[in-house]
């Protein structure tokens, strides 16, 4: 059984060569052609082989070239969709690199701004053409000297903490901050300073007075100084020397205070001693019955008993301080002044002798 014949080409690009170069452009026209050719080949005994193949195969070869046509009009349009999506993802993949470079180019504005501003307080900066290994050189430079200023502040405060008692607290008052020695002379923990107000170390000797004007001048952003009574967690006091310093935020309001203070307890209690002693000497002094002053060396008077006061006629805080040979004003017995260098009182300090006299 012969094979069936092939259909008659449809693609217009086919159909149009067809028509140009075999002047026929019907499909049924060329059908009918196709079928002519066929008993052609099949009646004519003086064709040979292989002008019957071409006749017979013919129609295949155009059959052939049809679908070939319709292959390539799919090849070309699979290759143009895929041309349209390479080209938009092209697209899509352009306008994400321009969105990261514009990302990237401010990004380097905000860190060249950043740095310039870290940079300012030592007169340095980044150029606007510096890239981002310039950048980074002028950062690293700059942690570095971080770096080394926190270790000096801390080998600073390790010194300070070694002598005196130092606490930080909030615009409130309350402590944040409260180093070994203020736990130490205290008797304190950290755990139980952290939070407290100063006033967990009140002694009660000093007025309410003295605290409000300590107050008034701190939160004023000046620095307060004064010597304070403390009273340690056992009960017993301690005197310290303070200075309390404001911690300005950009509007010039506090916003923490720094206190350093000095043990001075032996001071006081010296202090105290001496004024027990003057006190004693007052009062023994006082139940003589001869007048009793002394003077220093450039014959200031510093002491006076209440005979002396008598006999003089000053009291004892007129002249405390005051030179007594200018105020008694020595004289001879015709009332002649005597000068200081003449005054037998004066010579007998300067030579170390006793000098006695009778009024």
């Amino acid at each position: 059984m012969p094979p069936s014949p092939p259909s008659p080409p449809t693609h217009r690009l086919l159909l149009r060569q067809l028509r140009t170069a075999l002047g026929i452009a019907d499909p049924a026209a060329l059908e009918r052609a196709f079928a002519e050719l066929d008993r052609l080949a099949d009646d004519n005994d003086g064709l040979s082989a292989e002008a019957r193949g071409v006749l017979r195969g013919l129609p295949r070869f155009i059959a052939q070239a049809d679908a070939a046509h319709y292959q390539a009009d799919r090849d070309l349009e699979l290759a143009k969709r895929s041309l349209e999506i390479s080209s938009g993802e092209l697209i899509e993949s352009n306008d994400r690199l321009q969105k990261a470079v514009g990302y990237r180019e401010d990004a380097m504005t905000a860190l060249r701004e950043t740095t310039n501003r870290l940079l300012a307080p030592l007169g340095r900066r980044v150029d606007a053409e510096d890239g981002l290994h310039m950048v980074a050189r002028h950062l690293d430079e700059l942690i570095a000297d971080l770096l080394r200023t926190r270790q000096d502040l801390q080998n600073r405060q390790f010194a300070l903490d070694q002598h005196a008692i130092v606490s930080i607290t909030d615009a409130a008052g309350r402590i944040t901050y409260a180093n070994d020695r203020f736990c130490e002379i205290s008797g304190y923990t950290q755990a139980e300073l952290l939070g407290q107000n100063h006033r967990i170390v009140n002694s009660g000797l000093h007025p309410p007075e003295v605290f409000r004007q300590m107050w008034e001048t701190i939160a004023s952003g000046r620095v307060w100084h004064g010597e304070i009574r403390n009273r340690k967690r056992s009960g017993s006091f301690y005197w310290v020397a303070a200075t309390i310093v404001p911690f300005l935020d950009a509007a010039g309001i506090p916003m923490e205070y720094i206190s350093i203070r000095t043990d001075i307890s032996q001071q006081k209690a010296l202090e105290e001693n001496m004024q027990r002693a003057q006190r004693f000497l007052q009062e023994v002094m006082d139940t003589l019955g001869e007048g009793v002053y002394t003077l220093d060396a450039d014959g200031n008077c510093t002491f006076l008993n209440r005979e002396a006061e008598t006999l003089l006629g000053w009291a004892a805080a007129e002249v405390r301080g005051c030179n007594l040979h200018d105020l008694v004003h020595f004289q001879t017995e015709d009332g002649t002044p005597v000068s200081r260098d003449d005054c037998p009182t004066h010579r007998s300090i300067r030579d170390g002798k006793v000098y006695l006299v009778r009024w």
